[in-house]
């Protein structure tokens, strides 16, 4: 899993090189064209349904997002389609202590309880290759040459990561490959903003863990996104 995973991301690097990495001037500033875009999301991550025995910590909750996008537009209507490829780091810090339960079938059930004790930091981590669609539409240039930017966003997912980060003042533990998560994630975003800089988020349809076999917790997400090209 985590030869796969480091696959995946060299994989996504080299496609953002690649949107990086055109032609230049006679001056030596790189030409990229319009139609190709990096993404960077700046999250801070939650869900919903969680047990009322657990609390999450919104301000260590912190994930990335990191896409390349390619945009086709819709004559001059403003309006265009993108579609792309990139990396999701998300991260929910909490008070759950993941555990495995086994019935008299052997299914295995994971469970969330919480954590008793000292500690610093308890961290539930998952990364996944995304495919992001997205309808958008900017307006006219303004004075300043600037543009409102918005965008629905349709996005698929696979996992390729997870683990759990427990870390105390004497320890640092983390365990990976958490049982049952869902492999494939799906949901929807949204974007506003203005020129390079928005406001983004992203609620996912999809549970977590799989059906009856995990905490029925939802993803979501809210954050900065920033659109330097």
């Amino acid at each position: 899993m985590k030869k796969y995973g480091l696959f995946m991301v060299l994989n996504c690097c080299a496609l953002l090189s690649f949107a990086q990495e055109q032609p230049a001037d006679a001056a030596g500033k790189k030409l990229v064209p319009k139609d190709v875009h990096i993404i960077i999301d700046v999250m801070s991550d939650n869900w919903l349904n969680s047990p009322d025995s657990i609390k999450n910590k919104v301000l260590k909750s912190r994930g990335v997002n990191v896409y390349a996008m390619y945009d086709i537009p819709v004559g001059s209507s403003g309006f265009s389609f993108a579609a792309g490829a990139g990396i999701n780091s998300y991260n929910v810090s909490n008070n759950a202590a993941v555990s495995y339960i086994s019935d008299s079938m052997n299914k295995v059930t994971t469970a969330f309880g919480p954590l008793s004790g000292s500690y610093k930091n308890n961290k539930l981590s998952v990364s996944y290759l995304d495919i992001p669609i997205e309808l958008r539409y900017k307006t006219p240039a303004d004075r300043s040459g600037g543009c409102f930017k918005f965008a629905l966003e349709g996005k698929a997912g696979y996992l390729f990561n997870s683990h759990t980060k427990y870390v105390t003042t004497a320890s640092r533990t983390k365990t990976y490959d958490i049982i049952n998560l869902t492999q494939y994630r799906y949901g929807v975003g949204l974007r506003i903003g203005y020129e390079w800089f928005a406001l983004t988020g992203f609620y996912s349809l999809s549970p977590l863990f799989e059906k009856d076999k995990g905490p029925g917790v939802i993803p979501f997400s809210v954050g900065i996104s920033i659109n330097p090209y």
